[in-house]
This record gives structure tokens, sequence and C-alpha cells, in this order.
């Protein structure tokens, strides 16, 4: 529970809930709410709905915003529209659009927390960057045309944060867009430079507005799109970047598509109507759900996964580091501890392994290397950790030493006792996962 207090006047009581600090979360991305672009009070009724969607429908964690909150960057009328009764316990992190740039009145209203002193600065604000839960998001202020200076500001923010899951970059001029802006000088010089920076820096995600029409990329290699598999819902450890364009969360303004055919985009839609989209994260994955906000209805769903291959390589290494010998195991147990070990060893190559893949195969390996079966115990005797199956002589040990499974008929002279040295089999152990950095919620100022 919180108020605010601005000299002689106190805000209400408010409350807000902390996540859970689990590694997994959601969030909310809109674009372009910009009130004041259509008619203020309309506006500001579409924007009071969106928020009102995802306060009801969703489990945000907080909201991210991709620039363009108002029209006028210094009318504080709009700021009033935009900043709704919800952001009381609704964290919000927001992006500066062109929109915003002109006037200090954005950084007065915004907390940017770990903003830079000198890269992407504008009147409004600089870049900065946040972590929640397992992801870095890291705000570039694109009005600052510096492609050197955010590629420094990138690195900066990587290198203070080396242990994220994922990394999600946000702007406001959408370089892969199919509407008005596509071809503008701007858009097109930042095109040409910052997709390369995104691919030398392994950024996975890129969220961007300004164009005011949904537009989805596929997987982008630079200004590549990999379209060799198709329209796809879904991918695994890719190695490209996604790109997402929404429309306006208002209905303040929309713009026609002016590039049906683009070839960098898998999925776009202008139905002039607001969209919100959902985004929820794990450890292995980032799944972007996008909506009409009018009547909840899908528009667009995509899915990266990533698969943590370690532990099934470290179980390879090390069974494979063992020296194990087929001769020295029944012909059965070894066949299946050898299908087991090669099936791991392809599963490695295949880059669309999902995690349950990995996980499956890592326990049928170490099942079938429990289950070896030494070729002098096939009569009952297992050496990897099993007990005697035969008769222990009566119950009677022979001078400290087991019976190898001989049965006393009564009729023979006399058994046989052998030595036996029982080996037992060395298990794995499971290492916890890291810990996941985490920020307090980011709160309007």
């Amino acid at each position: 529970m919180y108020r605010v207090k601005n000299g002689d006047t106190i805000s209400d009581i408010y409350s807000f809930t902390s996540g859970n600090n689990d590694g997994s979360y959601e969030f909310a991305f809109v674009g372009d709410p910009q009130i004041g672009a259509g008619s203020t009070d309309s506006d500001i009724e579409g924007w009071n709905e969106t928020l009102k969607t995802i306060s009801s429908k969703f489990n945000a964690d907080f909201l991210l915003s991709g620039g363009d909150q108002v029209n006028t960057a210094s009318n504080e009328t709009q700021y009033t529209g935009y900043i709704n009764e919800l952001f009381t316990s609704l964290p919000s992190a927001t992006t500066i659009g062109n929109h915003d740039s002109g006037s200090a009145a954005y950084n007065q209203h915004f907390n940017l927390p770990n903003e830079s002193a000198d890269k992407g600065q504008t009147t409004a604000g600089s870049d900065y960057w946040f972590v929640y839960e397992n992801t870095l998001f890291i705000n570039l202020n694109s009005n600052d045309r510096s492609t050197a200076e955010h590629k420094a500001f990138i690195e900066e923010a990587i290198a203070a944060n080396p242990n994220v899951k994922w990394k999600t970059v946000v702007f406001h001029h959408s370089i892969f867009s199919t509407a008005s802006h596509v071809d503008d000088g701007d858009i097109i010089t930042r095109r040409n430079e910052l997709p390369q920076v995104f691919k030398d820096l392994d950024i996975d995600v890129v969220l961007m507005g300004h164009d005011h029409v949904y537009t989805r990329t596929y997987m982008m290699d630079g200004t590549t799109p990999d379209t060799s598999k198709g329209v796809q819902s879904s991918v695994t450890n890719p190695t490209g970047i996604l790109y997402l364009t929404a429309n306006s969360a208002s209905g303040s303004k929309y713009y026609d598509i002016k590039a049906p055919n683009a070839e960098y985009s898998a999925k776009m839609d202008q139905s002039y109507r607001r969209t919100v989209t959902d985004i929820k994260v794990t450890d292995t994955s980032y799944t972007m759900k996008t909506y009409y906000a009018d009547d909840l209805s899908l528009l667009d769903e995509f899915t990266i996964y990533k698969a943590d291959n370690t532990a099934l390589l470290n179980k390879i290494n090390e069974l494979k580091n063992m020296n194990l010998s087929e001769s020295d195991y029944t012909k059965d147990s070894w066949k299946s501890f050898s299908d087991a070990l090669t099936s791991a060893e392809e599963l490695l190559k295949n880059s669309d392994a999902t995690q349950d893949m990995l996980d499956a195969s890592l326990l049928d390996l170490q099942t079938a290397y429990e289950h070896l079966v030494k070729t002098d115990d096939q009569n009952g005797n297992d050496n990897n950790g099993n007990n005697n199956n035969g008769d222990n002589n009566n119950g009677n040990n022979n001078n400290g030493n087991n019976n190898n499974g001989n049965n006393n008929n009564g009729n023979n002279s006399g058994n046989n006792n052998a030595n036996n040295n029982n080996n037992s089999s060395n298990k794995a152990n499971t290492s916890a996962p890291s810990a996941k950095p985490a920020i307090s919620p980011l709160l309007l100022r």
C-alpha cells in the first residue's frame, strides 16, 4: 500500500501486488495511444477501454508502451488522459516516441531507470534499461539517430546483466513496418544500420510502434527473413530476431497498409481496431498473443522456444569418459544403452529440439545406463548396484562371500562360492538453476 505526496497535496491510498519472482511473468505491450491525435475525448475513451481489458482479462505484471503516449509533447491534458487510474496498481514502462520527444514533459511524467547520461539523448530523455525476472529490456530513444550511441548503450546494458535469459529491445520508429512510414528516409537509414547491431549483440525480440498497423516479421537474420519454412507459429532455438510492430492501442489514428508484399512480413493486419499484445515469458519460452482489444479475439500468436541442452550434453560426455566396453555387458542391455546414447547425440544436432524432447532423452539415457547388466551377472547378479537374486546358501554367508546364484537341491556334493565385486553406478547430480535478476516494478513519477 502507498500514497503520493506533492507539497500539501496527498493522494488517496493505493495498493499493488508484486510479482512471484519465479522466472515466469506476463506483460502487456501496446503501441501509440497518442492521446490527442484524434478527438481527445474519444482517444481517452478508447485508451481506457484497452486498459480495462488488460486489467480484467490479462494477468500482466506491467504495461509496456512503444511510444507516442501523447500527440503533443507538452500538452498536460493529453498526459492526464494517458495516465489512467489503473496505473495506481499496474506498473508502466514507456518508450519515447517522436510525438513525445520535443519536451521535457515526458521525463517529468515517467521514471526511466538506468538512464544514460549521454546516449540516445533528446529533450525528452535518453536510452534506458531495466531487468524484470529473466529478461533485459533495453529502451532506445530512436529520435536520436546515432546508431553508434545506441550500440554502445546496448553493450553496456548487456555487460551489466550477463545472466539474463532473454534480451528485448524496445524503440518507437519501426524499421520493419508495412504502412505509411515504411519508405521514409530516416526509417530506411535505421533499417540499414540497426538490424546488424541487434544480430551482433544477440537480441531476441524487438518491439516497435510508430506506423499504426500490426506487423510481425519472419525470424530476421540482419535484414534477411528466414522464409524457408513458411509462416510459422513457433520456432525453436532460432538464430534470427523477431520484430513486432503494434497497431494503435487507443484508436486515435490508423495508417493504411502501403507495403503489402514486404518480404520480411509474416503477418500484417489493418482492421482499424485497437490491438494489445499479451506476452508471457518463461526461462525457455517467449509467447506473444496479439488481440483485438474491443472483443479480445485473437489476431496473431507466435512463440520462441529456447531449449537448454547443457544437462544432456554433460551426461553424454560423462558416460563417454567412463570408457564403457560393449564386451562387458549383455547384448540386450548394451543395445538399449547404445541406442539411447546415439539418439541423444542426434538430438543435440537438431535445432528444432524442444526442452521436453531434451529432458526425455536425458531420462532415457540415464535409465539405459542404470540398467546395463554385466555379462557375468546374467544368471542373477547385477553389478550396477542391485542385490543378488539367487539363494544365499540358506541364509548363511560363506566366510563373507555371497553365493553366486547357485541353488542347493540337497543332492549336490558341494557348492562353489564365487567372490563378487559389486560395481555401483555413478549418478549425475542435478544443479539448481541460477538465480534470476529482478527489479522493483516501474512506477510513474
